[in-house]
């Protein structure tokens, strides 16, 4: 949804600009865009609304005689690919405090972090967590800290000419049937509405006439007093993006890709469920359906028959068993695993664990999430620096690069899983992620697990 500095102008000229205010409120929060914000909320929480959609669709099926059908699965099963894949690359980057650092007077690089606010370290990560899920997240510049906007609750507004972010509304409101609260925030200052009915009808009643960012305010044992007010010079919002296209990082590609792996478990394991050990297959049978149902409990309860009058000379009783397509179902869904990591980016820690992968496949899994983790740094890079214009700090911003191995639990199933009893040279040689922790590696193999608790 694209809203214009110059749409607002024009609603302000023709004298409508709290209609403006409450028709924008309204089409940002039943967007498409919105919408698909908040299904991605959904994945990363272990939901999968098209799995959901679809049982309630099995659940409403009707036959041509008008009686319901429920074909429903007696267990939906739901992964957290879309967890793992957030918190995998959020934390390839973030997991260690960021470095910002200024030369001082004397030339010498000290750290100028502080000056974003206490805790600037787990604020980022939030945002940067909210980005990952929802394609953005904001940081509002509040006079000494930072605070989290959320792309489902901000609408960024632009400039026609120079597509700069120049403005934004914001809705807050904590449940439904809560007050709704509307805030619009410009370059010179910030208004706030509550939204109220009036016979039917949404109005906007002033919470807080429009004011600056930045105020200063003398106190004294009479009261306090303010003494002075000032604006910052350019909107004191900055935009955190995963992509260039301003998209999340789970996409389409890989949303689908869960759908048809929850589906094919779930459908699977309700056919494990719902299947009986033994059908049996009764030929020759002339008698009543009670008395078949007395077969049945006879085999049930004893395991034994004698021929009953209803069977004639020729009858048979003769035990089925089904047994389901286990290897086809494991193989699809390894597939379908390694195709979302792939889309996504990101490193299949288990499948590595297990075994399952080539060396020559994690060393290219690696290259695509270093190149990933590089994309995501220009972005948080240049995130940070817009916070450090807005707040008149200079200075230097730089990641410490995480890797794979810096995980010593990894490493440690890793190795305890294919280097017990093995070369370290041979194991280095064919897995390239342990390479350069040669002792470490050495050390577990000859210690046991306990080495690196020891270390």
């Amino acid at each position: 949804m694209l809203v214009t500095i110059e749409d607002l102008k024009t609603a302000v000229d023709e004298g409508r600009f709290h209609e403006f205010i409450l028709e924008t409120k309204s089409a940002f929060l039943s967007s498409p865009e919105r919408a698909l914000m908040l299904e991605n909320e959904l994945y990363y929480e272990g939901e999968n609304p098209f799995l959901a959609r679809a049982v309630n669709v099995l659940k409403r099926l009707r036959l041509d005689t008008g009686k319901e059908l429920d074909l429903s699965p007696l267990i939906d099963i739901y992964s957290n690919f879309a967890f793992r894949i957030v918190d995998q690359l959020v934390n390839r980057l973030w997991y260690s405090p960021v470095q910002i650092t200024s030369p001082d007077s004397e030339g010498k690089m000290v750290c100028v972090k502080h000056l974003l606010g206490d805790g600037f370290d787990d604020i980022a990560l939030e945002i940067a967590n909210k980005a990952a899920i929802h394609g953005a997240c904001y940081a509002f510049w509040n006079a000494g800290h930072v605070e989290m906007f959320e792309a489902t609750t901000y609408l960024p507004i632009y400039d026609e000419r120079t597509g700069r972010h120049v403005a934004g509304l914001r809705v807050l409101q904590l449940e439904k049937g809560r007050a709704e609260h509307v805030q619009l925030y410009e370059r010179d200052g910030f208004s706030e509405w509550v939204v109220v009915s009036d016979e039917g009808r949404e109005r906007l009643s002033v919470y807080q006439e429009k004011m600056p960012y930045k105020r200063d305010v003398f106190s004294a044992p009479g009261g306090s007093f303010e003494v002075g007010c000032d604006n910052y010079e350019v909107l004191p919002i900055a935009p955190l993006y995963v992509a260039n296209n301003k998209k999340s990082v789970l996409g389409k590609p890989i949303k689908t890709k869960i759908n048809a792996y929850d589906l094919s478990e779930t459908s699977y394991f309700d056919d494990f469920i719902k299947t009986k050990p033994i059908y049996w297959a009764i030929e020759g049978f002339s008698g009543e359906a009670e008395e078949l149902l007395g077969i049945y409990r006879t085999l049930s309860q004893l395991g034994i028959i004698a021929t009953p009058e209803s069977l004639d000379s020729n009858a048979n009783i003769d035990a089925k068993t089904v047994n389901l397509p286990y290897q086809t179902k494991k193989e699809l869904q390894e597939s379908l695993e390694n195709s979302i990591f792939r889309d996504a980016q990101v490193i299949n820690v288990q499948a590595i664990v297990s075994g399952h992968v080539t060396a020559t496949a994690v060393r290219y899994s690696g290259i695509a999430e270093d190149n990933k983790a590089k994309s995501l740094e220009r972005h948080a890079v240049k995130f940070i620096k817009g916070l450090m214009d807005i707040a008149g700090i200079s200075g230097e911003v730089r990641f410490v690069h995480k890797t794979l191995m810096d995980d010593e639990s990894v490493m440690r199933q890793i190795v305890m899983a294919h280097g017990v009893g093995v070369p370290v040279e041979a194991l280095v040689s064919v897995m390239p992620i342990l390479q350069g922790r040669v002792d470490e590696v050495l050390g577990l193999m000859e210690g046991g697990e306990d080495y690196l608790d020891e270390k």
